[in-house]
């Protein structure tokens, strides 16, 4: 994918992310013309900071049932579309994200992979996408 001027706006707030949440990690992305897909690696740390990786089960952080509050990926997306939409608006009010966002719990390395290897693929099937409105206009030799 070439990027525009929007699509390089939201690389760099995208890329930006881990520097705002100390454990958030990412992993493979694409910015595709009317959506962004995204690994995004959540580490949870104990109360010493220290990773908890392979220590027993892990509850996954996309919400907090305990209290109502959004989980910490609901707190990044939401911060990555607040950042990017606030920039992108001072040069044009025609740009929006959707409502809310896809989330998949990536469970093992196998799914991983194949996650990974979709993301990389995306921009090969986009000529297929039904949100492609480009896909109905036929170029004829």
């Amino acid at each position: 994918m070439i990027l525009n001027e929007y699509g390089k706006i939201i690389n760099k707030y995208w890329k930006s992310i881990p520097n705002h949440y100390q454990n958030v990690l990412l992993d493979e992305f694409i910015i595709m013309p009317n959506h962004i897909h995204g690994i995004v690696v959540i580490i949870r740390l104990n109360n010493n900071n220290q990773s908890t990786v392979g220590t027993g089960h892990c509850p996954v952080p996309t919400i907090n049932m305990q209290n109502n509050h959004y989980g910490l990926l609901s707190k990044i997306i939401n911060g990555f579309k607040n950042v990017s939409t606030k920039t992108i608006r001072k040069q044009t009010n025609s740009f929006q994200w959707q409502r809310s966002f896809y989330e998949h719990i990536i469970r093992n390395e196998e799914s991983l992979n194949k996650i990974r290897q979709y993301v990389r693929e995306n921009p090969i099937n986009w000529n297929n996408d039904r949100n492609n409105s480009a896909k109905d206009v036929r170029i004829i030799n």
